[in-house]
């Protein structure tokens, strides 16, 4: 009998707590962190496939695996701005996003790299609300880019990992990363500040101010 009455406890206990947001959250970060492996940005490389892409590598120390995320080269530039605490020539989406996030009091954990669809991979952004913790469906690239300028961690499933992270090899384990594409990106961010930098001191004449104006209006109102 006693061991009957332990049983109920235990369930009404178990019902009880599970009402809690707080628990839920607890339990539903506890599952998703036993299937998820952290994962650090390392460097990333010019793409030998796509024109203006670039290489994300996305390391994990407990596997010794590294995963590559194909980026276009308008994602990298503010992903290494972002990580290196530069600014952008002009103001970018996920400033916008990240100040949003922060005016509201929104804090995500994290950016979740979840599956592989089709050679794709599938990404969500975690967000914490006052109603609990909310996912975002996101490419990896942009939950990325929120998580860095954010200061949140980035995480990987094991099952992505074990299907497409690549383990590197002995002779490189003891090795730190050379950061030379980083070091690239930033240059290319450097040159493209100079370009906004002059295109703002070049001044039209009014002439040109009234073709251009002239021009816009034909295109818009001729048939």
């Amino acid at each position: 009998m006693a061991k009957v009455r332990l049983h109920r406890a235990r369930k009404e206990l178990k019902k009880i707590l599970e009402d809690f947001p707080e628990i839920k959250n607890y339990q539903s970060h506890y599952k998703t962190k036993k299937v998820m492996k952290e994962v650090k940005i390392i460097d990333l490389l010019p793409s030998q496939t796509q024109e203006k892409a670039w290489v994300l590598a996305l390391f994990n120390i407990e596997s010794q695996k590294v995963l590559p995320v194909v980026i276009g080269e308008d994602l990298a530039l503010p992903l290494v701005a972002g990580l290196k605490k530069l600014e952008m020539p002009r103001p970018i989406t996920f400033s916008l996003l990240a100040n949003i996030l922060q005016t509201n009091n929104l804090k995500p954990e994290g950016a979740y790299i979840t599956a592989i669809e089709k050679g794709v991979f599938c990404a969500v952004l975690k967000v914490n609300t006052p109603d609990g913790v909310q996912d975002y469906d996101a490419r990896p690239s942009d939950a990325i880019n929120i998580a860095v300028l954010m200061g949140c961690p980035i995480y990987v499933s094991n099952d992505v990992l074990g299907k497409a992270g690549i383990e590197v090899p002995d002779k490189y384990r003891n090795h730190a990363p050379s950061g030379k594409g980083i070091d690239q990106l930033i240059s290319a961010l450097e040159d493209k500040k100079a370009k906004v930098g002059k295109l703002a001191q070049t001044k039209k004449t009014a002439s040109e101010m009234q073709e251009h104006a002239e021009r816009l209006m034909s295109f818009v109102f001729e048939s």
